[in-house]
């Protein structure tokens, strides 16, 4: 194992008795959790402060930059909470823009943050009015994101934003057996999925309906979306149908260490006890433990049509 604070390897200067990491598909900033035995209060003399940089390496296994949130001393420990997203990033503001693309709000969002833009697939789309109302940037975006159904996470230093769908129709990779004894849950609840959405905003409409449903649950978003054109609240619709429908059929596994499974990966599930369950799913969250070497996966099944 490998750990660095502001560039400086000190694993072997100290004694770690617990580390989780959690890493996100889109949504929620990926974490780490740090505590380690503290008898002689060596921790308070290196003093690691919020917005210091700390990396995690563990085998295949790599954090990335990360940022120290919090820290606390207590009963001869000493914890370590740090993310993905810097800790000034959580400034709200509120702002509005007139005839603005997507990668315009994208860029200032990521500069604000000392973030790199990274994007995979996402369409420049061109608005004719936005805005930011006492919203964080990485929020705001997050949502914008949903709305066009993009994907967001952040990693490394980098703001990453991709197209879900396109994801989704991506090959499987590895493989993961899932034997008699596996620990595993599986849930399917797509009797509650809707069969189409329909956006309203002034004189503009958009709906998107899935081919083939009879369309009798109809989602209509609980608050109130700008669009500017009917073609704009069309693409809005879609993203909120997909929000609100690729979550209901999922799970999770629980095994030895997978450094290898990271968050938005394709793999390929074999379940000897539930076949039904075979096939291709997307990593919606992982969680390594890397003290009790253990990894718990949780999955989500593509929707692939829109």
């Amino acid at each position: 194992m490998k750990l660095r604070i502001n560039g400086a390897e000190i694993f072997d200067k100290v004694s770690l008795r617990y580390c989780v990491t959690d890493a996100y598909a889109s949504g929620r900033s990926d974490s780490i959790v740090l505590r380690f035995n503290d008898p002689d209060g060596l921790w308070t003399t290196w003093a690691p402060k919020t917005g210091d940089e700390i990396a995690f390496e563990n085998g295949d296994f790599k954090t990335g930059k990360m940022y120290i949130h919090a820290v606390r001393p207590e009963n001869g420990c000493y914890t370590i909470r740090a993310y993905s997203v810097p800790a000034g990033a959580k400034l709200r503001r509120s702002k509005s823009w007139q005839g603005v693309h997507f990668l315009q709000i994208a860029s200032e969002a990521a500069v604000r943050a000392g973030l790199q833009l990274d994007i995979h697939g996402a369409a420049d789309h061109l608005y004719g009015y936005m805005q930011q109302a006492n919203r964080t940037d990485l929020g705001y975006l997050s949502e914008l994101c949903a709305l066009e159904g993009y994907g967001m996470l952040v990693y490394d230093g980098r703001l990453v934003i991709y197209d879900e769908l396109a994801l989704e129709r991506q090959p499987s990779g590895k493989s993961f057996r899932i034997g008699a004894d596996g620990v595993y849950t599986f849930e399917d609840r797509s009797a509650a999925a809707y069969d189409g959405a329909t956006v309203y905003s002034g004189a503009f409409t958009g709906s998107f309906m899935i081919s083939g449903k009879v369309h009798d649950r109809i989602l209509y978003p609980e608050t109130a979306i700008t669009a500017t054109s009917n073609a704009e609240a069309t693409r809005y619709a879609r993203g909120l149908l997909r929000q609100a429908n690729k979550a209901l059929v999922g799970g999770s596994f629980r095994q030895e260490l997978h450094p290898e499974i990271s968050a938005g990966s394709v793999i390929n599930l074999e379940v000897q006890k539930a076949k039904p369950w075979n096939g291709k799913v997307i990593v919606t969250h992982v969680r390594h433990d890397h003290v009790k070497n253990c990894s718990t996966v949780t999955f989500r099944r593509t929707l692939e049509d829109y």
